[in-house]
């Protein structure tokens, strides 16, 4: 059994994009779903309230940022970080699905990526373009590993909201640069990160950070300019653990950064279950996106 965790928001379509995931999670892993956990960054509790009474398998928690932060990178990370936690604690499942609400499902999953975890107990992520894209050729140098080495310094001038020193001499920060040195440590490329559009986390990984305090601070990355993906990654290799690219033809995650790797016809002709991203230059556009891979068969 597994959950899914979303962040909604804010943002116009948001709720028409995770209705979309709804069913198609009720379509193809109905058997197997736990939960579909929404944290709600949108006002729109009238249509939630409408999804809520059709799907008994969707529970809401409203943000855990609570309008603090940047809503795509430290805000982001404490929902999606809160969702994780929640989820694990609510029900006895053997990993998490994160997905964004532009990410779309075309297959089942599930026993995919738990036989994975399951053979390989060195594994705490797993997704897309960690290390290899999905032509199978290895992935650039991350370019977070700038932003990353500002918080490896003990003392940093900072601008916003306005200029002052920032030391990492005690609380969140000395916190955020004592897990980054650890997953150096432990063999993380500096910034590298399994896309954001789709990854699962195993029970193993959420342990270990219960255990060793990871999570204690809900809102430890609220103020950072780092993005939820690569802080998942983070603290996986802060724990010890490993990330898996599942991302070749066959594979569940056909997961990159921007658009489709691929056009529809093709995503389907490669068997991936879950593809990202299907925003596009208007709503118009990405509908009709979505009703294509709806019917393709």
């Amino acid at each position: 059994m597994f959950s899914v965790v979303v962040a909604v928001g804010p943002g116009p379509h948001e709720v028409e994009r995770t209705l979309d995931l709804i069913q198609q999670i009720d379509r193809f892993e109905q058997s197997s779903i736990g939960e579909f956990l929404i944290v709600n960054d949108t006002k729109d509790m009238g249509r939630w309230n409408e999804i809520l009474s059709r799907y008994p398998f969707v529970r809401i928690l409203e943000s855990v940022r609570q309008g603090q932060g940047d809503s795509w990178r430290g805000g982001m990370a404490v929902n999606i970080l809160g969702g994780i936690d929640s989820a694990f604690r609510h029900k006895p499942i053997s990993f998490i699905l994160k997905v964004d609400t532009d990410s779309f499902i075309l297959r089942s999953f599930s026993h995919e990526i738990g036989d994975a975890f399951e053979q390989d107990s060195s594994l705490g992520t797993i997704g897309s373009c960690f290390r290899n894209d999905l032509d199978g050729k290895l992935v650039p140098p991350s370019t977070w590993q700038v932003n990353l080495r500002k918080y490896l310094k003990l003392f940093r001038l900072r601008r916003n909201p306005f200029p002052h020193l920032e030391t990492a001499l005690w609380g969140r920060h000395r916190l955020i640069r004592t897990l980054i040195h650890q997953a150096v440590a432990h063999g993380w490329p500096l910034g590298s990160c399994a896309q954001g559009g789709g990854y699962a986390v195993s029970r193993r990984a959420f342990d270990f950070w219960t255990k060793n305090g990871f999570c204690e601070d809900p809102l430890l990355w609220l103020n950072t300019d780092l993005g939820e993906d690569v802080i998942l990654s983070l603290l996986t290799y802060a724990a010890g653990l490993e990330i898996a690219d599942l991302n070749q033809p066959g594979q569940p995650f056909g997961v990159i950064y921007q658009n489709l790797a691929v056009p529809p016809f093709e995503l389907k002709r490669r068997n991936y279950a879950i593809v990202h991203s299907l925003k596009s230059k208007s709503w118009n556009e990405e509908e009709e996106v979505r009703r294509i891979l709806s019917h393709l068969e």
